[in-house]
């Protein structure tokens, strides 16, 4: 009889022990405030959870925050749970998720925890709203009738084509995908088959402190290169982009670096310089674009020692700076 009743109270002890484990907190808004406890559950219940990963008083998370939270009021009762989690609190969290700077949005569809969609830094809540709309709706609307869509909006954007059936439908693929698409199992296919054979990829560690301020660069690069250039970004963090990398003989400790490949001829071209910023990014592919870049050599890692001995030991990466040296001359024997 006693061992009854003891078992009787630990089952009724469970539920108040998990329950409160899992708990979570909702501000006015709706908005959840998330931890380690709860996330999981929080991914579970919610088709579409929108998180704001924050770091309290950084510069830039104030204007993230104030955008957030405009977006939160406006998104009561939609099909989007919004959320937030406190980085600097709960960095065992973070550190699964990959989080990385002091201010960060990301759109977790399905309960997929590791293959989250990253929101760019927004200017206002009007950011987020477009960026979610773009994600949930179709890529654009057949009019029919020109006055009545005049008539429904304060600002309307319209695209007249003449153009044949396959141009349209290339405009359509890419439109569909966003300026930049991170490389994983599921977007693998969709980047592979798009009908844009020229690829521009950045190899980046999410981890890694810079991250937002190149992806950044990256993203605004991409605006200007719709339907020329694919542009792609390869988590170097991500133990399964190790056969990409492989591939295009990426170390991890190259990265963040920038390679731009066209999927007919397989030749790679790299971005000849370590500052990833807005400019350096365009001048690059536009000057691929106008073939006048310059193809990456396959390489090798430089060899230990290789210049202490009289003859000296090239590879791809160093080849150029000794053999084509205008101040020297230079005898070289190529090797199979």
């Amino acid at each position: 009889m006693n061992r009854s009743l003891l078992l009787g109270v630990l089952i009724l002890g469970l539920p108040f022990v998990n329950g409160d484990k899992d708990k979570w907190s909702t501000g006015n808004d709706g908005v959840l405030q998330l931890n380690s406890g709860n996330f999981d559950r929080a991914l579970r219940e919610h088709e579409q959870l929108l998180v704001h990963f924050y770091v309290p008083l950084s510069g830039q998370g104030h204007q993230v925050s104030a955008a957030f939270e405009g977006a939160a009021v406006e998104l009561q009762g939609s099909e989007v749970k919004l959320a937030v989690v406190d980085a600097a609190k709960e960095k065992d969290l973070a550190k699964e998720l990959n989080v990385a700077g002091s201010s960060e949005i990301r759109l977790y569809v399905s309960g997929d925890k590791h293959s989250p969609v990253v929101c760019p830094v927004p200017q206002s809540s009007t950011s987020i709203l477009t960026w979610l709309r773009r994600r949930a709706g179709s890529a654009g609307d057949l009019v029919r009738d020109l006055s009545q869509l005049e008539a429904s909006e304060d600002v309307t954007v319209v695209g007249f084509f003449r153009t044949s059936k396959e141009e349209l439908m290339v405009f359509i693929s890419v439109y569909q995908m966003d300026p930049v698409t991170e490389y994983t199992g599921k977007t693998a296919n969709q980047i592979l088959s798009s009908p844009v054979l020229n690829h521009a990829l950045l190899f980046i560690r999410k981890s890694s402190a810079d991250f937002n301020h190149v992806y950044s660069a990256f993203n605004n690069a991409a605006q200007s290169f719709r339907v020329k250039i694919l542009f792609v970004w390869v988590n170097v963090d991500e133990p399964r982009n190790g056969r990409l990398m492989e591939y295009f003989r990426v170390r991890d400790f190259e990265a963040p670096l920038i390679r731009v490949v066209n999927l007919t001829s397989h030749v790679t071209y790299q971005l000849p310089s370590d500052t990833l910023e807005v400019e350096t990014i365009k001048t690059f592919c536009a000057s691929y674009l106008e073939g006048k870049a310059k193809p990456k050599m396959q390489s090798e890692a430089i060899p230990e020692g290789w210049d202490t001995q009289p003859v000296k030991e090239l590879v791809g990466m160093n080849l150029e700076e000794v053999a084509f040296n205008p101040n020297k001359t230079v005898f070289v024997m190529f090797c199979m």
